[in-house]
């Protein structure tokens, strides 16, 4: 039923039109323009409404455009600021220590800086004061972190034995830093002090000899006078790119007899390889205090070293650096 008024409806529309078209001209127009006026009325809201859509999609474009352009600047913004943080971050982080644990002063201590401070903050990210290893960070927190010692006995760096200029500019640092902090009356020991950074100055070259591993002695234990470090493996028979193979004993060079140089000193510095994956080449861990007696057919050294990173217990002021790439 429905269906035949549409039909209906349709027809009488379709009639009209037609009607309308075959009429005199002067006739069809009177028509149209009683049908215009009749429509008008009717046709008024659908104008307004197609034009007050059309102001307010233009305005949302508008809105839109600028959104847009805000997005690019904060963009822009935010893409600086992190080339500012990964630039401050390379160059290091200063973190403060802000507790130390009494029955586990040689293991660890936490500083404050987290992921919030250092959103790339991570573990195995490197801790130094200077020029001298402190530790790693091995747990990360919002705020604040905690840092393995090298002092712990769980942790384990790849060390080699450097003499010369490495070693002269490690101890110059410690020599400058007390001599800042001298009184002007303590005249000998000034003069001592300035004897030596005059004579320290003098380039003698480098050499890299004995490679071994040390690692720490203290396990959870109270504070203790003073940290040291256990070293073991210490030879030097393989040719690298930084010096000849040497023997155990009489540090002759495999390729030229009239070479000698021990391997290993009371006194050298232990600097890294950066062939234990955590620490660049070239940064100071300790000096050697002890030289174990060689155990008949051994084919390493055994020693005692302490930290070089000078009073590695009283530490307040660390600097965090990023963890290497893993590849």
């Amino acid at each position: 039923m429905r269906r035949r008024q549409r039909s209906r409806s349709l027809l009488a529309v379709m009639a009209t039109v037609v009607v309308l078209l075959i009429l005199p001209g002067h006739i069809g127009f009177k028509l149209r323009s009683a049908a215009v006026v009749f429509v008008s009325p009717l046709w008024r809201p659908v104008v307004w409404l197609r034009s007050g859509s059309g102001k307010a999609l233009r305005d949302f474009e508008k809105v839109e455009r600028k959104n847009c352009e805000q997005q690019e600047v904060i963009a822009a913004l935010e893409e600086r600021l992190q080339q500012k943080a990964e630039a401050l971050w390379e160059e290091g982080i200063q973190a403060r220590v802000i507790y130390r644990s009494g029955s586990g002063w040689e293991n660890s201590f936490w500083v404050a800086a987290g992921k919030d401070q250092i959103p790339t903050l991570e573990k195995n990210s490197r801790v130094v004061w200077g020029n001298s290893v402190v530790g790693v960070v091995d747990e990360v927190g919002a705020r604040r972190s905690r840092v393995r010692l090298i002092t712990d006995a769980g942790l384990t760096l790849s060390v080699r034995v450097a003499r010369g200029d490495l070693k002269n500019a490690s101890l110059r640092g410690h020599a400058e830093t007390l001599l800042a902090g001298l009184d002007t009356q303590d005249k000998p020991l000034r003069d001592a002090l300035e004897h030596f950074l005059s004579a320290a100055d003098r380039d003698v070259g480098n050499w890299f000899l004995a490679k071994g591993e040390v690692s720490g002695t203290s396990t959870i234990r109270w504070r203790k006078k003073q940290a040291r470090l256990r070293g073991t493996g210490f030879n030097c028979d393989r040719v690298d790119c930084q010096g000849p193979a040497r023997d155990l004993r009489t540090g002759k060079s495999a390729g030229n007899a009239d070479d000698v140089t021990p391997i290993i000193m009371v006194g050298d510095l232990l600097v890294t390889t950066g062939m234990d994956g955590v620490f660049p080449p070239g940064l100071s861990v300790g000096y050697v205090t002890k030289i174990a007696m060689l155990r008949e057919g051994g084919y390493y050294h055994d020693v005692e070293a302490t930290p070089a990173a000078s009073r590695l217990d009283m530490l307040r002021w660390v600097t965090i650096l990023p963890p290497l790439p893993q590849y």
